[in-house]
């Protein structure tokens, strides 16, 4: 399984937060889980990425080159990706992944689920599985405004069955994986 990572090109401001990073980076080696992510070696990004290198993981980095001047991409990965765009970065980003992980991030991170997510309910993209690591309710106040878009109905409902919310990091990777299987043995069942 391929899984994108949206995360932030920086640490936050809880040494949790690259324990956690490193913790899912361990695990997805382990369980021979790839790596797709923005490509840059800074922040969490990097932690992730050097975590599963370090622990013979696969990783694919997808960057912008020449866009950023406060972070430098990752070339040492599996797959190096150069896009010429911050928008060809993303559509290879959601393209790339079985499943999506939102871990805590700034805007970036929001921008790529929210544009993720209205990509798949206006099928610009593939449906897959988004889940959401609401490390200490960080993410608690996004899940009441999708539940409030569905409830004022400017979202349509079945869009929360694709994402899941869960603190437990290793617990919600499992998640994903056993979402995107149960749709790989549908789509053979149908073929």
């Amino acid at each position: 399984m391929k899984l994108t990572v949206f995360c932030g090109s920086r640490f936050g401001n809880k040494e949790s937060y690259k324990f956690i990073a490193q913790t899912l980076g361990k695990y997805m080696a382990q369980e021979e889980i790839e790596l797709v992510y923005g490509g840059s070696e800074s922040g969490i990004m990097g932690v992730f990425s050097q975590t599963l290198l370090e622990n013979n993981g696969k990783v694919t980095g997808i960057y912008p080159t020449g866009l950023f001047d406060s972070e430098l991409p990752n070339t040492n990965v599996t797959t190096f990706i150069p896009t010429e765009t911050i928008d060809e970065r993303k559509v290879l980003l959601f393209e790339q992944g079985d499943a999506v992980l939102i871990f805590p991030g700034g805007l970036g991170t929001l921008e790529e689920f929210s544009q993720l997510l209205s990509w798949m309910a206006i099928d610009l993209t593939a449906k897959k599985p988004i889940g959401i690591l609401d490390i200490g309710g960080y993410y608690e106040g996004l899940k009441t405004l999708l539940e409030t878009f569905a409830k004022e109905e400017f979202m349509d409902a079945k869009w929360l069955d694709y994402v899941f919310f869960s603190n437990n990091p290793l617990e919600l990777v499992d998640l994903l994986r056993a979402e995107v299987s149960e749709t790989q043995l549908l789509i053979e069942e149908a073929n």
